[in-house]
């Protein structure tokens, strides 16, 4: 997995920007995630937790207005990857508790 873009040269393989995709605070109003998979409801609720996104795809277009953007996909699944194996159950003992974060 990643969390960052690379800007290639490919006339010379020079690197020509890098940049971090950042991270997604999942406390913040709008920024909402369903953090059970128990049930089959979806229950969108604020966490005191961070996400890091990580594209599933990435494409380039060029607008209209002629400016290049890219297009990332992020289907944010284990369930279609072999990361499947890799997603555990938090033992009791880490469940967060109400209150700030400590640092």
């Amino acid at each position: 997995e990643n969390n960052a873009m690379i800007v290639v040269r490919l006339e010379d393989g020079r690197l020509v920007d890098l940049w971090g995709l950042g991270f997604k605070d999942h406390s913040l109003p709008g920024q909402g995630l369903d953090a059970s998979d128990r049930d089959d409801t979806i229950h969108i609720a604020n966490w005191p937790v961070f996400g890091v996104p990580m594209p599933d795809a990435i494409a380039f277009a060029r607008g209209a207005d002629g400016h290049p953007y890219v297009l990332t996909a992020n289907a944010a699944s284990a369930h279609a990857s072999r990361a499947l194996r890799l997603v555990t159950r938090t033992p009791p003992r880490w469940l967060l508790a109400p209150g700030p974060t400590p640092t």
